[in-house]
């Protein structure tokens, strides 16, 4: 895979920047080497992704953690159940924005507000009871409300 001619760290005055030299360099224009067309087509697909990253919406910086920790795990599920499938980009700038040391208390956060939520827009979308069960099982565990009733329950279906 050849190497990307931008960072994720680029700001956006970087990013016009790089590809405006990058226009004087390998425009087909003024490059007649055979693969110019390819790289210029390969420059403008990364800057279109890079610039679509600085207009995702950002989180705003909150002084209250657990306010901070609400926000993230409310961007992450509308990043997971978005109608038009999972929004990777928003997923991955929230996801970068939270201190390591905020990670597993933004995994409490997220599945205290949203884990059910989750499992039940993914089991919309899976008509298989078994898989059903077995993610709702897998939620409860995770959560630590499961009852040894629902074990049970679970595993008499697989005989």
């Amino acid at each position: 895979m050849p190497q990307p001619y931008f960072e994720i760290t680029d700001s956006l005055e970087d990013l016009k920047k790089k590809r405006n030299d990058l226009v004087k360099i390998y425009h087909p224009d003024i490059n007649k080497s055979r693969d110019a067309t390819a790289k210029m087509q390969q420059i403008n697909m990364e800057y279109d992704y890079y610039i679509s990253l600085h207009k995702q919406p950002k989180i705003k910086p909150i002084s209250n953690d657990n306010d901070f920790l609400k926000q993230a795990a409310q961007n992450i599920f509308h990043a997971l159940t978005n109608g038009n499938g999972v929004d990777y980009i928003l997923l991955a700038n929230t996801i970068k924005r939270v201190p390591s040391g905020q990670l597993k208390p933004l995994t409490v956060v997220y599945f205290q507000q949203y884990g059910f939520k989750l499992i039940s827009h993914i089991q919309d979308r899976i008509k298989d009871k078994k898989i059903q069960d077995a993610i709702l099982i897998s939620m409860k565990i995770a959560t630590g409300n499961v009852e040894l009733n629902d074990v049970f329950r679970f595993f008499r279906n697989f005989k």
